[in-house]
């Protein structure tokens, strides 16, 4: 029976997608956060019966192809129920492929080769003729290294050429974006106000703001911008969007060699009546080749930490920022290669904006006037609207240090004076709070 006479009508197929996803909605929201751009793929049909089924989806028009919007971390199921609701086909009855493949189902769209393009085409395939398909010509073959180019967009020269580490990658990749994918599709269905999600968006727009800001390309851009994986996101916050709690672990993965760097961030803030505790840790371990472990493992080094014991009568903030220069340009090296490409200060602020916080700069050629925290010039975070805040110390301390382990320093940072917790926790008085504050 050919695939037109397995066409339902509307009220038929409203009834065989409600029993068959009655408990799987397609997903919104927290996918749309995390795709680069929105995406439109074409299915063409493998012979005359595939051809004329796409042909009535397109109520009777000549051409015999079809159009559907997909995201980049899709699961190929998704694309396939896009597809299923065009054509009014249960899928029991055909399958699609690309490049002489069947796709998997199950696997997520960035992890596959049909999707790597800007314009993928996909071939709809009749299961009744899945024989005649099997024949029509075998795929191409290709190594480890040619895989991983063509599906992460990878910048030549590369670091390695050695096709078992390579592979490696791949596996190790596609399975830290499969459980990516699957903590999306967890926040998708918890809805936009949860602080988790505003997390995630927060990373997203750091992370982007970062990336495109470099001198990347604008095609090495989107290849980036798909290296950033938050693979734990466990937080809470007062209700405001102001984080209570905070425990997150992004990977971030090489576009020159086969490794990748772990940011792990843990955060507390505890306020009490009359005073405040908190603390911060961010941390990361370097892989210089595919790591074997999920996220998090390996040797952890220190990126800065600062903690706050505050009482009614005394305040003592201890912060240290944990990275030298050779930390960074050694960090720069597995993720990006040549120093060309991007600079050193943006590799700190791209660590730092993959947990959730997005720093902006000062820089020489800015004013006196914007060297201050003001929200236009000088060092400063930046908070998205509507995305998830974190207490921190002053910016400009954190300003001062990024460009000091850069050797990028400004004439103003030999000005900077650190009064840490005084300034922001003063509980009023002539006696106020006494600060302690070991700074660089």
């Amino acid at each position: 029976m050919t695939l037109l006479f397995r066409i339902l009508d509307n009220q038929a197929f409203e009834k065989y997608a409600e029993q068959e996803y009655s408990d799987d909605p397609l997903p919104d929201g927290a996918f749309d956060c995390w795709a680069v751009a929105p995406l439109i793929l074409s299915v063409q049909g493998f012979d005359e019966d595939a051809n004329s089924a796409l042909r009535s989806s397109n109520c009777g028009d000549a051409v015999a192809q079809l159009w559907v919007q997909w995201c980049t971390m899709d699961r190929v199921s998704y694309i396939v129920r896009r597809i299923e609701q065009h054509l009014r086909i249960p899928k029991s009855h055909w399958f699609l492929a690309f490049d002489g493949r069947a796709l998997n189902s199950e696997a997520v769209a960035c992890n596959s080769l049909a999707f790597h393009g800007q314009a993928p085409q996909l071939v709809l395939v009749p299961k009744s003729a899945a024989d005649a398909f099997e024949q029509a010509g075998r795929p191409r073959a290709r190594d480890a290294v040619a895989t991983a180019k063509a599906l992460f967009g990878l910048i030549e020269p590369l670091g390695s050429r050695d096709t078992r580490e390579w592979a490696a990658y791949l596996k190790r990749r596609r399975l830290d974006t499969a459980r990516f994918q699957e903590l999306l599709a967890h926040l998708d269905d918890a809805g936009e106000g949860w602080i988790p999600r505003k997390m995630l968006e927060q990373i997203r727009e750091s992370t982007t703001t970062v990336i495109e800001a470099t001198g990347l390309s604008d095609e090495q851009t989107r290849s980036a911008e798909m290296t950033i994986l938050p693979q734990k996101l466990s937080v809470e916050d007062d209700g405001s969007g102001e984080v209570q709690s905070a425990d997150i672990t992004t990977r971030i993965y090489s576009l020159h060699q086969p490794g990748a760097v772990d940011v792990g961030l843990s955060f507390w803030n505890k306020p009490h009546y009359y005073s405040v505790e908190w603390s911060l840790a961010i941390s990361y371990p370097v892989h210089e080749t595919a790591p074997a472990d999920e996220a998090g493992a390996g040797r952890m080094q220190k990126l800065l930490s600062c903690e706050l014991e505050d009482a009614e009568t005394s305040a003592r903030e201890a912060k240290q920022f944990g990275m030298r220069g050779a930390d960074v340009r050694a960090v720069r090296r597995v993720l990006f290669g040549g120093a060309d490409r991007v600079g050193l200060a943006d590799t700190v602020r791209l660590m730092l904006a993959s947990v959730g916080i997005c720093v902006g700069l000062d820089s020489a050629g800015s004013s006196d006037s914007e060297s201050e925290d003001d929200g236009v010039g000088g060092d400063k975070f930046v908070w998205f609207q509507g995305q998830a805040q974190y207490t921190l110390f002053d910016p400009r301390w954190l300003g001062v240090n990024i460009r000091r382990v850069c050797s990028a320093a400004i004439p103003r940072d030999a000005d900077f004076v650190d009064r840490g917790a005084e300034a922001r926790y003063k509980h009023g008085g002539e006696g106020g709070n006494q600060c302690d504050s070991e700074g660089m």
